[in-house]
């Protein structure tokens, strides 16, 4: 059975669920939006799905109101978080849209994404128009403040990031480029694919494959602060680039680690060898994957990566105990096929769900080592 343990979401008829993403509300449901679209169309349409009350079974799937100038989506990956108001964001390629009240009811108002570039002075200059973005990373710091990165289309920038500025309410940086990579870029080169995270002391860390198949990171100096340029790490061998998105999350004594594919087919990781600072020399993690791993922790405190092989199912690898210092189990399926999006969710119990976008549909299943 190709879907053996996973619980189907169904989908949106007539259409097909190509991108995901979910988030908790404020009493601690599970909310999952869609992106969908029929096999002919070059666009889309937004869908979500909720648990219901105590988080027993789920509601049918409803559509979201399309912004009025755009009454489909362009296709590309959507986010969603839990904004420190207990409102939920959801973000998309063309805006984003927030919860009228916590846990209810969406205001159906897009917001669109203006980004400040770096001009010839000190003042920044504004996109004059909307921007694109194809790919958003939220990371909450710990007392759930929001951060949201992004690559927007328009700029070959590495990287882009809005956060609240009051922590209280829905009010937001804008979008400011984090261009620091400018200075030392005699290559020109152009952020590909990127995830972030916090370091245990709350700073951000963004973690950036370049144009030139290397994986660069930036971090925040101090809490709330500006970013340090970019620095590159050696690539896992001189025979060896690296392929695809990166992810990463942190351990449980929160040393932020990174996983990403190689050339040679394997994945490859590398950590954190102190709290907040140092890092390792890349190690391999074996296994086939074609497809970009996802990285979260489970209920019992250790690190699994999940991925699709060559064969169409999806495997995962954990960590034998907490932290790694026992290293890394076998490989092993988790079924499913005709995947095209995989994200990983924590629910208010701890406990780790996979999601995935297969076969046309939304499906589920809690992760365990």
């Amino acid at each position: 059975m190709p879907f053996a343990g996973w619980t189907s979401l169904g989908q949106p008829m007539p259409q097909s669920v190509l991108s995901h993403a979910t988030a908790l509300n404020a009493d601690g449901r599970v909310e999952a939006f869609a992106l969908a679209a029929l096999p002919e169309q070059q666009a889309g349409a937004i869908w979500h799905i909720w648990q219901g009350a105590g988080g027993e079974g789920w509601s049918a799937w409803a559509a979201m109101v399309p912004p009025l100038d755009q009454p489909l989506m362009p296709l590309g990956a959507i986010s969603a978080g839990l904004q420190k108001d207990g409102l939920l964001k959801m973000f998309t390629p063309a805006g984003s849209q927030v919860q009228t009240q916590q846990s209810n009811g969406w205001s159906n108002k897009w917001q669109y994404f203006f980004v400040s570039a770096p001009g010839s002075s000190t003042t920044p200059v504004q996109s004059a128009t909307p921007v694109q973005v194809n790919y958003y990373v939220v990371v909450h710091e710990s007392d759930n403040n929001m951060n949201v990165f992004g690559i927007p289309t328009m700029y070959q920038s590495p990287l882009a990031r809005t956060y609240q500025t009051n922590r209280y309410f829905n009010n937001y940086h804008g979008w400011a480029l984090v261009e620091s990579l400018a200075s030392q870029n005699p290559l020109n080169l152009i952020a590909e694919d990127f995830d972030a995270t916090r370091n245990q002391d709350d700073r951000m860390e963004a973690f950036v494959r370049m144009s030139d198949d290397c994986l660069w990171h930036t971090w925040q100096t101090k809490l709330f602060s500006q970013f340090t340029d970019y620095y590159k790490f050696d690539n896992p061998s001189a025979d060896v680039v690296l392929v695809g998105r990166p992810a990463a999350a942190q351990n449980a004594d929160g040393r932020i680690e990174v996983c990403i594919r190689g050339s040679d087919g394997q994945l490859w990781h590398i950590w954190q060898t102190a709290i907040n600072n140092g890092w390792s020399t890349w190690s391999a993690l074996g296994g086939t994957p074609i497809g970009d791993p996802v990285m979260g922790l489970t209920a019992g405190g250790q690190l699994v990566v999940l991925a699709q092989f060559p064969d169409g199912a999806l495997w995962q690898v954990s960590q034998i105990g907490q932290n790694g210092t026992q290293g890394w189990g076998s490989w092993t399926s988790n079924a499913a096929e005709s995947i095209t999006h995989v994200t990983l969710q924590k629910t208010l119990s701890g406990n780790l769900l996979a999601f995935i976008s297969a076969a046309g549909a939304l499906w589920f299943q809690e992760i365990t080592a």
